[in-house]
């Protein structure tokens, strides 16, 4: 295994954590850092319980989801009839 080839997911999952668009715009390093923090913890609770690394994969895949379409602009979607 490569050194640090399952961070990109929870890289990802933090800078979304942390409230950054992905269509930019809002964002910015003060808010990155509290995704972090918020991600290591839930990292590190997942740890102690020793849950596998696959399902911490898939939950950190899925709070990135989440996160993702949460910082959406529904405002600029044009919905097409």
């Amino acid at each position: 295994m490569l050194i640090g080839a399952d961070m990109p997911i929870p890289l990802f999952a933090s800078v979304v954590a942390g409230g950054t668009a992905l269509t930019g715009g809002v964002g910015g390093p003060h808010r990155t850092l509290l995704g972090v923090i918020i991600i290591t913890w839930i990292q590190a609770g997942m740890l102690m319980l020793a849950i596998g690394r696959d399902i911490q994969m898939v939950t950190f895949g899925l709070i990135a989801l989440v996160m993702s379409i949460a910082t959406i602009d529904r405002r600029r979607i044009k919905i097409i009839k």
